[in-house]
């Protein structure tokens, strides 16, 4: 890219003067992916912030999870770091997506009981098994782990929630604060490539459909051209995510950036024309 050729003369012109696009319809794959990835990442600021600026569960995140927690019936309790139950059961204490959370108190652990669970967290005896389909990926011993669980008797979920929960989510919020670069790293890089494949599949149906109308123009000139022409709509989706933007005001912004979508297409077809 030349400097009078920068990502910022494709930004400005991808939101103020869509017709100069036509110009930039030759670029590499590999810059064009690079310009989605950018705002991909733009778009994945929210979790960026929030790793940064981590301080533990909020208010709402913990009254959420209280929420969803299971009743636990049996008699459970974490004993100098040992789970102990007075009767052998395998208990789902808890479930967070495609996460589940057991407690298991049987002599040995089955792992064919998690098998049709994709993520699970189970713990059993003296140690945390983290499992992916009924396959343990890793284990870590209670001991390892914060000391308020290290001492956790689970039947205070009735008798005296308060004390049960305020307990757990001291537990919970020294072993996020400890794993923060691992989760918090692994979060943005699923909402960086999500956001790609989401930017990716809207530029590719776009193109798609020019390519239906614009039968003679090569399908990666088509690409190209959709993904610049949609710097609007990527602008948008930022800031949404950022302070959430009013629905009215949302629609007016989305109205603007298909009507740049829409000026490129008659551009095209001015040129098309005036060639013929």
């Amino acid at each position: 890219m030349t400097k009078g050729d920068s990502m910022f003369g494709r930004v400005r012109d991808g939101l103020v003067y869509p017709k100069e696009l036509l110009k930039y319809r030759k670029d590499k794959l590999i810059y064009v992916f690079l310009y989605i990835l950018f705002f991909a990442v733009l778009l994945s600021t929210t979790s960026i912030v929030y790793m940064i600026t981590f301080d533990g569960l909020t208010y709402t995140e913990k009254e959420t999870i209280q929420n969803d927690f299971a009743p636990i019936s049996s008699n459970c309790q974490m004993s100098n770091e040992i789970l102990e139950c007075t009767n052998e059961s395998s208990t789902l204490v808890y479930e967070n997506g495609y996460t589940r959370f057991y407690l298991n108190s049987y002599d040995e652990l089955d792992s064919s009981l998690y098998q049709s669970d994709l993520f699970t967290v189970v713990v059993h005896g003296d140690s945390v098994n983290f499992m992916m389909s009924g396959t343990t990926i890793s284990k870590v011993k209670v001991s390892e782990l914060p000391t308020a669980f290290h001492n956790l008797d689970f039947t205070l979920q009735q008798s005296d929630p308060e004390l049960f929960y305020s307990t757990l989510f001291e537990g919970v919020d020294e072993v996020l604060s400890n794993t923060i670069i691992y989760w918090g790293t692994l979060s943005i890089l699923i909402s960086t490539v999500s956001a790609m494949l989401m930017y990716s599949f809207f530029i590719f149906i776009s193109a798609y459909f020019m390519k239906k109308r614009f039968v003679i123009i090569p399908f990666k000139q088509l690409f190209v051209l959709t993904t610049y022409a949609s710097t609007g709509l990527f602008v948008i989706l930022i800031f949404n995510s950022l302070i959430g933007l009013d629905l009215f005001l949302i629609i007016i912004l989305l109205i603007f950036a298909f009507r740049q979508n829409s000026i490129l297409n008659l551009e095209i077809e001015r040129r098309l024309r005036n060639k013929s």
